[in-house]
């Protein structure tokens, strides 16, 4: 008994006609339209919510412009060795949540502000056995474009860490 095929070539990602990668706002289910306008502040987040099919040893939910150039990770935006989802209700799904700050490292300590503008998300999922080093090793999904209007962070104090405890208490899988 075992897999018959590429291992190496396996999808990570759940495929999107099962409903996931999917992009909203925090607290919602319904996907961001295509082009929709945003404001990022204390109470409306971008939420990317994702399901693992197959453990991957690097997961990376990023920001990126019409060029498809990072603009950074979102909070729990670059994780590793990460299992697959549940398959029960708890922790069917996992999401990473733009507060209106990114990340410019992998260690996720060099923060800096999300700046108004057109964007797409990104998430590539590591597959099996392969180098994270090579870009062809991971599969990746992009989300439909939306447009970042305004981000106000001074409502939004000490956004990544107020940010991480509220998104602590989600009803989804968390490493």
């Amino acid at each position: 008994m075992g897999y018959l095929g590429n291992y190496t070539e396996l999808d990570v990602l759940s495929p999107p006609e099962e409903g996931f990668p999917f992009v909203s706002m925090k607290g919602s289910t319904d996907a961001l339209e295509d082009n929709g306008h945003i404001t990022i502040d204390s109470a409306h987040r971008v939420a990317a919510h994702y399901r693992l099919e197959h453990p991957t040893r690097v997961l990376k939910v990023q920001l990126v412009d019409d060029a498809n150039a990072t603009q950074g990770f979102f909070p729990y935006g670059y994780l590793e060795y990460m299992g697959r989802n549940y398959q029960s209700v708890r922790g069917r799904f996992s999401n990473s949540t733009l507060n209106g700050t990114l990340y410019e490292d992998t260690d996720l300590t060099q923060p800096r502000e999300v700046r108004p503008g057109a964007y797409r998300i990104r998430i590539d999922a590591l597959r099996p056995l392969r180098d994270p080093s090579d870009p062809d090793g991971y599969q990746v999904w992009h989300s439909s474009r939306f447009i970042i209007d305004a981000v106000s962070l001074a409502k939004n104090a000490s956004a990544s860490t107020q940010d991480d405890e509220e998104d602590s208490n989600d009803e989804v899988f968390r490493p």
